[in-house]
């Protein structure tokens, strides 16, 4: 939130993947006093549990929405596990973990929830969806070719070409890309020198 600064109207954060809410807490103490968080979670046991953390939160507002956003609109396969912060879509399965439920939830683009939501900008996008972090970004083609994300913050694929296409997509959009270095205010610059010694 220092990076992009104060906003002059309602500031909107959104959550994808936000499991249990730790990083839209974050957001709204952070976010400026004017903002609006929308915490976003498929799982509904994560749901659950996100709804009991972010409810009676004062200051910010936050939402808190049962769905999957990707890059379709309809249903789509979900995968559990007994750790549940790697769940995902079923269509990124990884095999050294195995399955504890598959189920179906609900899944919109980006584009289409901001829609709905009536969201005009996004200050900051934080994505962590276990491997389906590009097709979320490939729903928000909208928002990012007009320019109405601030900042996104998003897992790096452990795949180089994963990467470069991640990197591609958020260049071709105009944005800037730099590596937040763990426990630190620093940037670093992208690049896959970065990205394999860090």
């Amino acid at each position: 939130y220092t990076a992009i600064g104060d906003s002059d109207h309602q500031a909107v954060s959104i959550d994808v993947g936000a499991q249990i809410g730790v990083i839209s807490l974050a957001m709204a103490r952070f976010g400026s006093n004017n903002h609006l968080v929308h915490s976003v979670e498929a799982d509904d046991l994560n749901f659950r549990r996100l709804t009991l953390n972010v409810s009676g939160r004062l200051g910010a507002v936050i939402t808190a929405h049962n769905t999957a956003i990707g890059n379709l609109i309809g249903t789509a396969g979900f995968t559990r596990h007994e750790d549940s912060g790697t769940n995902h879509l079923s269509v990124f399965d990884n095999p050294t973990i195995a399955a504890t439920e598959v189920c179906t939830v609900p899944i919109t683009t980006l584009d289409a929830f901001a829609n709905e939501q009536l969201i005009d900008e996004i200050e900051i996008l934080k994505i962590d969806v276990e491997g389906a972090d590009l097709d979320v970004l490939r729903g928000a083609e909208n928002l990012l070719g007009g320019g109405r994300i601030k900042a996104i913050i998003v897992e790096v694929p452990l795949e180089s070409d994963n990467r470069e296409k991640l990197s591609n997509l958020l260049v071709d959009s105009g944005m800037t890309i730099a590596y937040i270095v763990r426990n630190s205010d620093e940037l670093i610059e992208a690049s896959e020198a970065a990205y394999i010694t860090s």
